[in-house]
Parts: structure tokens; sequence; C-alpha cells
């Protein structure tokens, strides 16, 4: 008599199970490979699946190596400041922090040019408007070169005094030292007028060329800088 079939079984034979570290150290391998080779996506997804198993400090070191390469800089200084922390006691530490605080300022730089192109190319960036207004400027040159005309008069009444003196004195030394006094009073009082003219002219060509301009001109502060703008 024949003997029945044995009834078949849906039972799976049982996997073996992985071990976390062994696969991590596998990912680790394939990850320099490919770090080497210039892949360093490949190598940074490798790291991060390591990781998740083993996390293992060296790994975030590499993995901020490889998102350095991938110009990933913010990732990059996290990556390297994490691995700092879970290993306080590496021998090139100062170094590592070096590196993040150079990655830091390239990060800065990055954006601030990155906002100085967006405003350039923002034609509606606002602007502000400031009264172009009168300056005080050219009235202040006139009054120093008013000034120095006056002190100009002074030195001459003073070197005409010097000279009376120096006619009256019957000493012929004394009169000699009174008449020296006088002329270098002259020449002071010249130069004193000179340079009062000359400045108080000046100031008052500019404060008419000032007053000439149109009050309806203004000074449009953009944010690539200072745009004067009005009607002629």
């Amino acid at each position: 008599m024949a003997q029945p079939l044995p009834e078949p079984t849906s039972a799976t034979p049982a996997q073996p199970k992985i071990d976390p570290k062994a696969r991590a150290l596998e990912l680790f391998k394939q990850s320099k490979d490919k770090y080497r080779s210039g892949d360093f996506q490949a190598a940074a997804n490798l790291l991060e699946e390591a990781y998740e198993l083993h996390d293992e400090p060296v790994l975030l070191y590499n993995l901020a190596r490889a998102y350095e390469g991938l110009g990933e800089l913010e990732r990059a200084a996290a990556a390297y400041e994490q691995y700092l922390v879970a290993e306080p006691d590496t021998k090139d530490r100062g170094a590592i922090e070096q590196k993040v605080s150079n990655i830091r300022k390239q990060v800065a730089e990055r954006d601030a040019l990155a906002e100085q192109a967006r405003s350039a190319a923002d034609p509606a960036q606002p602007t502000r408007t400031e009264p172009a207004g009168v300056s005080p400027w050219p009235w202040v040159l006139v009054g120093v070169g008013a000034a120095g005309v006056g002190t100009g008069a002074i030195l001459g009444v003073m070197a005409n005094d010097k000279h009376d003196d120096a006619v009256a004195e019957p000493s012929a030394l004394a009169a000699q030292d009174l008449q020296s006094s006088a002329e270098s009073l002259v020449v002071a009082a010249n130069l004193a007028f000179i340079a009062g003219g000359l400045v108080a002219a000046a100031g008052l060509a500019w404060g008419i060329t000032d007053l000439s301009k149109p009050s309806a001109a203004e000074v449009v502060l953009t944010p690539n800088g200072v745009m004067l703008r009005g009607r002629f």
C-alpha cells in the first residue's frame, strides 16, 4: 500500500541574524573605496547607514570629510562638531576645531555674497530717500576767509603803528628793531589778506553753486550704494 505524501509546509528557514557592528564595518570599508574614487555622495550614504547601525565616532569624522567633498559645508561642520563631542580626547582636536571655524567663515562669506547677488538682481528692493538739502560748509569757508581778512587788517594797523614808533624813536638801534617788527607784521598781514580772500571766494562760489541746485533733487540709498537722482 502506497504511503501518503507529507503535507507541504509554509515554514521558511530562519534567516541568520545580522550583526550590526559587522555590517557597519563592511559599509565603512565600502565608503573608503567610494571616497578614494571621488564618489563622495555614495561614501556619505554608506557612512550614514553605518552610523545608524553602530555609532562609532570615526564614522562621523569620515562623514564630515565626505560632506566637504560634496560642498555641503554646514553639514560638514555639524558632523565635525558631533565627532568632537563623541571623541573629546582626540589628539587633533585643535586642528579639527580650527577646520570647523574656517568652514563657518566660508559659509558666512558665501551667504553674504549670495545676499548681495539677490539684492542686485531684485529691482523691487525698497529704497530710502533723503532730501539733498543745502550744505552749510560753503558758508563756513566764507566765514573763515572773512576772519582771515579781518586778521590781515588788524596786523596791518599794528604794522603801521610800529612804523610810526620807529620814525619817532630817537635811538637808531631801537628804531631799527621797531622797523623790522613793522615789516614782519606787513608780511603777515598780506598773507592773511591773500589766504582769507581766497578761502572766502572759494566758499562763496561753492555756496552759490549749491543754492542753484534744484530743490527736487534727492539722494536715493540703494542696497548697492548711493545714487544721485534729480531733475535738471
